[in-house]
């Protein structure tokens, strides 16, 4: 169900009024993580039958599908000259494939590999690099052309939920323990930016250009942060258990979450503000925009994959 808010959600964000609804609908796609594409109308989804398929939001298709696994896929990203992808799965495997045709390239080692199932994967701004997070607490960099890990960051008790690299090539992870970390291309622990409320986060999404940052608490609260200077925001509430996926528009302005209580709230994150909420999501449910922030992609409560149209688009600003 989707209240009549979020059908209408038509609320000032600048200059601008945004709505959001769903756009496409697809049964029998059952979605378990997505990440943005490269370009355009584009994210990759990797689901629950072992498949990862590059989405074209508009035209309301698959335009690749890499057989990556015989389980479900639990991280799935593809590198920034859209020719290749890396998918893990609940083991910790990590294979690179060719998105054209499906090929599979590459195993990365397991020995230094993670020893629980995979959480996020993003790659680094060049591509020659991706990093990795996983159950087993721990974060990992590798080469994209293979071979043991080139970093490795235990988080001791950390707990890292959410991944991302700013545009500078700097590594964000969310952590349970105090909010967001980061580090350096190498693993060097560069800044941590603790919530005020001395919560931590089950899930960390920034923008494309690394200037808006999401704290996502099991107090239902969600914490916006500046990347740019490191510095605390303010909060979003309105959820009623974890908040546990979110994503940011490329232009940093609007926001999407998903909590443990069944909904997505679509945020004014410049204003602090409730949009609209559409109820009967899947939990946890994966989010992302498209590159072009004309389209979010989410997940209802029968996991079933849904494309939503964002109406203006919320694509990347000029500044």
């Amino acid at each position: 169900m989707i209240t009549p808010l979020a059908l209408a959600a038509a609320v000032a964000v600048g200059q601008v009024s945004v709505s959001v609804s769903v756009s496409a609908t697809f049964d029998t796609l059952k979605m378990t993580c997505v990440s943005s594409g490269t370009s355009g109308n584009y994210f990759v989804a990797g689901l629950e039958s072992g498949q990862v398929k590059v989405m074209d939001s508009a035209k309301k298709e698959s335009i690749a599908t890499v057989n990556a696994f015989e389980g479900a896929v639990q991280g799935a990203a593809i590198s920034p000259d859209g020719g290749t992808l890396v998918a893990g799965d609940d083991l910790g495997r990590l294979y690179l494939c060719k998105v054209k045709g499906g090929e599979r390239l590459l195993t990365y080692p397991r020995d230094k590999g993670h020893s629980r199932g995979i959480q996020t994967i993003a790659f680094s701004p060049s591509g020659r690099q991706f990093a990795t997070i996983a159950r087993d607490d721990s974060l990992r960099v590798w080469n994209k052309a293979g071979g043991d890990p080139v970093a490795i960051v235990n988080g001791d008790g950390a707990n890292f939920y959410g991944l991302a690299y700013s545009p500078a090539g700097s590594i964000y992870v969310g952590t349970l323990s105090e909010g967001i970390r980061v580090y350096s291309a190498s693993g060097s622990l560069a800044a941590t930016l603790r919530n005020p409320t001395g919560e931590g986060g089950n899930f960390f999404a920034m923008d494309r250009g690394g200037k808006i940052g999401l704290s996502c608490g099991r107090s239902g609260r969600v914490y916006v942060w500046d990347l740019k200077t490191r510095k605390y925001r303010g909060v979003l509430e309105g959820h009623e258990d974890y908040v546990k996926g979110a994503a940011v528009s490329p232009n940093g302005r609007v926001g999407a979450t998903s909590s443990s209580d069944g909904t997505v709230k679509i945020w004014d994150l410049t204003k602090l503000k409730c949009l609209g909420t559409y109820h009967d999501m899947a939990t946890p449910c994966p989010l992302t925009f498209t590159p072009n922030g004309k389209f979010l992609a989410a997940a209802n409560a029968g996991d079933s994959m849904q494309i939503f149209s964002v109406t203006p688009a919320q694509g990347a600003s000029k500044d």
